[in-house]
Protein backbone atom coordinates (compact mmCIF):
# COMPACT_ATOMS: atom_id res chain seq x y z
CA UNK A 1 0.00 0.00 0.00
CA UNK A 2 1.13 3.64 -0.31
CA UNK A 3 3.13 5.01 2.59
CA UNK A 4 2.47 8.48 4.07
CA UNK A 5 5.16 11.14 3.91
CA UNK A 6 6.97 11.84 7.17
CA UNK A 7 8.57 14.81 8.83
CA UNK A 8 9.55 13.37 12.17
CA UNK A 9 10.37 15.16 15.41
CA UNK A 10 10.64 13.40 18.76
CA UNK A 11 9.46 14.73 22.07
CA UNK A 12 12.04 15.32 24.78
CA UNK A 13 11.19 14.73 28.45
CA UNK A 14 10.04 17.81 30.33
CA UNK A 15 9.73 19.80 27.10
CA UNK A 16 7.23 22.60 26.46
CA UNK A 17 3.48 22.14 26.03
CA UNK A 18 2.46 20.31 22.87
CA UNK A 19 -0.45 22.60 22.09
CA UNK A 20 1.14 25.27 19.88
CA UNK A 21 3.06 25.57 16.66
CA UNK A 22 0.56 23.99 14.23
CA UNK A 23 -1.25 25.34 11.21
CA UNK A 24 -4.75 24.78 12.58
CA UNK A 25 -6.32 25.07 9.13
CA UNK A 26 -4.31 22.16 7.74
CA UNK A 27 -3.59 19.68 10.53
CA UNK A 28 -4.90 17.90 13.57
CA UNK A 29 -3.23 16.09 16.43
CA UNK A 30 -4.23 12.64 17.66
CA UNK A 31 -3.15 10.55 20.61
CA UNK A 32 -3.54 6.91 21.54
CA UNK A 33 -3.27 6.05 25.23
CA UNK A 34 -4.00 2.93 27.23
CA UNK A 35 -4.90 4.71 30.48
CA UNK A 36 -4.96 1.55 32.67
CA UNK A 37 -8.17 2.81 34.36
CA UNK A 38 -6.32 5.89 35.59
CA UNK A 39 -3.75 3.94 37.63
CA UNK A 40 0.03 3.94 37.32
CA UNK A 41 2.39 0.95 37.42
CA UNK A 42 2.11 0.88 41.22
CA UNK A 43 -1.71 0.78 40.85
CA UNK A 44 -2.14 4.25 42.34
CA UNK A 45 -5.38 5.74 41.04
CA UNK A 46 -5.09 9.38 39.96
CA UNK A 47 -7.33 10.33 37.04
CA UNK A 48 -6.28 13.98 37.41
CA UNK A 49 -2.78 12.88 36.46
CA UNK A 50 -4.22 11.10 33.40
CA UNK A 51 -6.07 14.20 32.28
CA UNK A 52 -2.92 16.29 32.79
CA UNK A 53 -0.99 14.00 30.43
CA UNK A 54 -3.76 14.22 27.83
CA UNK A 55 -4.09 17.99 28.13
CA UNK A 56 -0.34 18.43 27.67
CA UNK A 57 -0.43 16.62 24.32
CA UNK A 58 -2.77 19.25 22.86
CA UNK A 59 -4.54 16.47 20.94
CA UNK A 60 -7.74 17.15 19.03
CA UNK A 61 -8.73 13.47 18.96
CA UNK A 62 -7.92 10.94 21.68
CA UNK A 63 -8.27 7.17 21.41
CA UNK A 64 -8.30 5.68 24.92
CA UNK A 65 -8.26 2.08 26.08
CA UNK A 66 -8.92 0.42 29.46
CA UNK A 67 -11.47 3.01 30.49
CA UNK A 68 -13.79 2.24 33.43
CA UNK A 69 -17.38 3.34 33.85
CA UNK A 70 -18.77 2.58 37.32
CA UNK A 71 -16.61 -0.55 37.19
CA UNK A 72 -15.37 -1.16 40.73
CA UNK A 73 -13.51 0.21 43.72
CA UNK A 74 -10.30 0.22 41.66
CA UNK A 75 -11.56 3.36 39.89
CA UNK A 76 -13.90 4.59 42.65
CA UNK A 77 -16.92 3.56 40.52
CA UNK A 78 -16.37 6.72 38.42
CA UNK A 79 -17.53 7.35 34.87
CA UNK A 80 -13.99 7.94 33.69
CA UNK A 81 -14.83 8.77 30.06
CA UNK A 82 -17.32 11.46 31.02
CA UNK A 83 -15.02 12.92 33.67
CA UNK A 84 -12.06 13.11 31.30
CA UNK A 85 -14.10 14.75 28.54
CA UNK A 86 -15.78 17.23 30.88
CA UNK A 87 -12.47 18.20 32.46
CA UNK A 88 -10.88 18.69 29.04
CA UNK A 89 -13.93 20.54 27.69
CA UNK A 90 -14.36 18.06 24.84
CA UNK A 91 -16.92 15.64 23.39
CA UNK A 92 -16.90 11.92 24.20
CA UNK A 93 -18.08 8.55 22.92
CA UNK A 94 -17.81 5.38 25.00
CA UNK A 95 -18.06 1.69 24.18
CA UNK A 96 -18.32 -1.02 26.83
CA UNK A 97 -16.58 -4.22 25.77
CA UNK A 98 -17.43 -5.65 29.19
CA UNK A 99 -20.89 -4.78 30.53
CA UNK A 100 -21.94 -6.29 33.86
CA UNK A 101 -24.90 -5.94 36.20
CA UNK A 102 -24.55 -3.49 39.11
CA UNK A 103 -22.60 -4.66 42.15
CA UNK A 104 -25.18 -6.39 44.39
CA UNK A 105 -23.37 -5.08 47.47
CA UNK A 106 -23.93 -1.47 46.45
CA UNK A 107 -27.51 -0.39 47.02
CA UNK A 108 -29.37 2.83 46.43
CA UNK A 109 -29.84 5.09 43.42
CA UNK A 110 -26.09 5.30 42.77
CA UNK A 111 -26.08 1.82 41.27
CA UNK A 112 -24.98 1.71 37.65
CA UNK A 113 -24.01 -1.00 35.21
CA UNK A 114 -20.34 -1.86 35.50
CA UNK A 115 -18.58 -1.19 32.22
CA UNK A 116 -15.04 -1.39 30.88
CA UNK A 117 -13.84 -0.54 27.42
CA UNK A 118 -12.91 2.22 25.00
CA UNK A 119 -13.40 5.96 24.71
CA UNK A 120 -12.93 8.60 22.06
CA UNK A 121 -12.51 12.17 23.29
CA UNK A 122 -12.88 14.77 20.55
CA UNK A 123 -12.47 18.51 20.18
CA UNK A 124 -14.90 18.25 17.26
CA UNK A 125 -18.59 17.34 17.58
CA UNK A 126 -19.16 13.61 17.13
CA UNK A 127 -21.49 12.94 14.20
CA UNK A 128 -21.92 9.18 14.51
CA UNK A 129 -20.78 6.29 16.72
CA UNK A 130 -20.24 2.59 15.93
CA UNK A 131 -19.26 -0.11 18.44
CA UNK A 132 -18.22 -3.45 16.95
CA UNK A 133 -17.69 -6.49 19.18
CA UNK A 134 -14.73 -8.50 17.90
CA UNK A 135 -14.55 -12.30 17.59
CA UNK A 136 -12.10 -14.40 19.57
CA UNK A 137 -11.49 -16.70 16.63
CA UNK A 138 -11.81 -20.05 18.39
CA UNK A 139 -13.89 -21.75 21.05
CA UNK A 140 -11.57 -23.76 23.32
CA UNK A 141 -14.47 -25.60 24.91
CA UNK A 142 -15.48 -25.81 28.55
CA UNK A 143 -12.71 -26.23 31.10
CA UNK A 144 -9.78 -26.15 28.69
CA UNK A 145 -8.44 -22.63 29.24
CA UNK A 146 -9.67 -19.27 30.61
CA UNK A 147 -12.24 -17.37 28.60
CA UNK A 148 -10.62 -14.53 26.66
CA UNK A 149 -11.59 -10.98 27.51
CA UNK A 150 -14.11 -9.52 25.07
CA UNK A 151 -12.53 -6.94 22.75
CA UNK A 152 -14.08 -4.34 20.48
CA UNK A 153 -13.78 -1.37 18.14
CA UNK A 154 -15.14 2.11 18.80
CA UNK A 155 -15.38 4.27 15.67
CA UNK A 156 -16.75 7.79 15.35
CA UNK A 157 -17.23 10.24 12.51
CA UNK A 158 -16.27 13.86 13.09
CA UNK A 159 -16.19 16.94 10.89
CA UNK A 160 -12.64 18.31 10.54
CA UNK A 161 -11.83 21.39 8.42
CA UNK A 162 -14.96 20.77 6.34
CA UNK A 163 -14.18 17.07 5.80
CA UNK A 164 -15.73 14.01 7.40
CA UNK A 165 -13.09 11.95 9.23
CA UNK A 166 -13.44 8.49 10.76
CA UNK A 167 -11.51 8.10 14.00
CA UNK A 168 -11.40 4.76 15.79
CA UNK A 169 -9.75 3.01 18.70
CA UNK A 170 -9.34 -0.62 19.68
CA UNK A 171 -7.57 -2.91 22.14
CA UNK A 172 -6.63 -6.38 20.91
CA UNK A 173 -6.24 -9.51 23.01
CA UNK A 174 -3.16 -9.89 25.13
CA UNK A 175 -3.37 -13.64 25.73
CA UNK A 176 -3.47 -15.28 22.29
CA UNK A 177 -2.00 -14.37 18.87
CA UNK A 178 -4.78 -16.40 17.23
CA UNK A 179 -7.36 -14.17 18.88
CA UNK A 180 -5.50 -11.04 17.76
CA UNK A 181 -5.48 -12.34 14.19
CA UNK A 182 -9.24 -12.92 14.26
CA UNK A 183 -9.81 -9.50 15.81
CA UNK A 184 -7.55 -7.76 13.30
CA UNK A 185 -9.25 -9.54 10.40
CA UNK A 186 -12.67 -8.39 11.60
CA UNK A 187 -11.40 -4.85 12.10
CA UNK A 188 -10.16 -4.77 8.52
CA UNK A 189 -13.57 -5.98 7.33
CA UNK A 190 -15.36 -3.25 9.28
CA UNK A 191 -13.04 -0.53 7.98
CA UNK A 192 -13.55 -1.71 4.40
CA UNK A 193 -11.17 -2.58 1.55
CA UNK A 194 -10.15 1.01 0.73
CA UNK A 195 -10.71 3.26 3.75
CA UNK A 196 -10.45 7.02 3.26
CA UNK A 197 -9.90 9.75 5.82
CA UNK A 198 -9.54 7.08 8.49
CA UNK A 199 -7.37 6.94 11.62
CA UNK A 200 -7.20 3.83 13.81
CA UNK A 201 -5.55 4.07 17.21
CA UNK A 202 -5.02 1.45 19.85
CA UNK A 203 -3.13 -1.04 21.93
CA UNK A 204 -2.62 -3.96 19.55
CA UNK A 205 -0.66 -6.04 22.08
CA UNK A 206 1.75 -6.97 19.29
CA UNK A 207 5.10 -5.67 18.09
CA UNK A 208 5.34 -4.19 14.56
CA UNK A 209 6.63 -7.40 12.96
CA UNK A 210 3.90 -9.61 14.44
CA UNK A 211 2.09 -11.46 11.63
CA UNK A 212 -1.31 -11.48 13.35
CA UNK A 213 -1.84 -7.73 12.85
CA UNK A 214 -1.00 -7.85 9.13
CA UNK A 215 -4.69 -7.50 8.10
CA UNK A 216 -4.56 -4.00 9.62
CA UNK A 217 -1.09 -2.95 8.54
CA UNK A 218 -1.85 -4.06 4.97
CA UNK A 219 -4.89 -1.77 5.02
CA UNK A 220 -3.56 1.27 6.89
CA UNK A 221 -0.11 2.80 7.19
CA UNK A 222 1.76 2.81 10.49
CA UNK A 223 2.33 6.44 11.51
CA UNK A 224 5.68 5.50 13.02
CA UNK A 225 8.29 5.65 10.22
CA UNK A 226 10.31 2.60 9.28
CA UNK A 227 13.98 2.75 10.11
CA UNK A 228 13.74 5.67 12.50
CA UNK A 229 16.46 5.85 15.15
CA UNK A 230 13.79 6.02 17.86
CA UNK A 231 11.92 2.68 17.92
CA UNK A 232 8.83 4.25 19.53
CA UNK A 233 8.67 1.86 22.47
CA UNK A 234 5.62 2.36 24.69
CA UNK A 235 5.89 -0.30 27.41
CA UNK A 236 6.97 -0.82 30.16
CA UNK A 237 6.99 2.79 31.30
CA UNK A 238 10.22 2.72 33.35
CA UNK A 239 12.41 1.19 30.63
CA UNK A 240 10.35 0.77 27.44
CA UNK A 241 11.53 -2.13 25.29
CA UNK A 242 8.71 -2.74 22.78
CA UNK A 243 6.09 -0.93 20.76
CA UNK A 244 2.52 -2.18 21.03
CA UNK A 245 0.56 1.11 20.84
CA UNK A 246 -0.19 2.47 17.36
CA UNK A 247 -1.68 5.15 15.21
CA UNK A 248 -2.57 3.80 11.74
CA UNK A 249 -3.76 6.09 8.94
CA UNK A 250 -5.32 5.72 5.52
CA UNK A 251 -3.14 6.52 2.50
CA UNK A 252 -4.88 9.85 1.80
CA UNK A 253 -3.56 11.31 5.07
CA UNK A 254 -0.08 12.73 5.62
CA UNK A 255 1.82 12.25 8.88
CA UNK A 256 3.89 15.29 9.88
CA UNK A 257 5.15 14.19 13.30
CA UNK A 258 5.09 11.03 15.40
CA UNK A 259 6.46 10.69 18.92
CA UNK A 260 6.07 8.96 22.24
CA UNK A 261 5.45 11.04 25.36
CA UNK A 262 8.39 9.67 27.28
CA UNK A 263 7.77 11.36 30.63
CA UNK A 264 4.15 10.28 31.20
CA UNK A 265 3.73 8.31 34.43
CA UNK A 266 -0.07 8.07 34.71
CA UNK A 267 -0.41 4.52 33.31
CA UNK A 268 1.54 1.36 32.55
CA UNK A 269 1.76 2.52 28.90
CA UNK A 270 3.21 5.62 27.26
CA UNK A 271 1.01 7.66 24.91
CA UNK A 272 1.76 8.09 21.21
CA UNK A 273 1.08 11.51 19.68
CA UNK A 274 0.80 12.04 15.92
CA UNK A 275 0.19 15.15 13.81
CA UNK A 276 -1.81 14.40 10.68
CA UNK A 277 -2.83 16.51 7.67
CA UNK A 278 -5.93 15.77 5.67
Amino acid sequence: MSTPRFHVEHEHPHGPSEGGGRDQAAALRVVTYNIHHGADVADRLDLARTVAVLARTGADLMGLQEVDRHWSERSAFADQAEWLATTLGMHVAYAANLDLDPDPDRGGPAQRRRQYGLAVVSRFPILSVVHEVLPHGSDPGPGTEPVLEQRGLLAVDVGVHGERLRFATTHLSEADPRARESEATRLAEVLGPAPRRTILTGDLNAVPAAPETKPLTDLLADAWPDGDADPGHTIPVAVPDRRIDYVLVSSDLTVDRARVVTDADASDHLPVVVDVRL
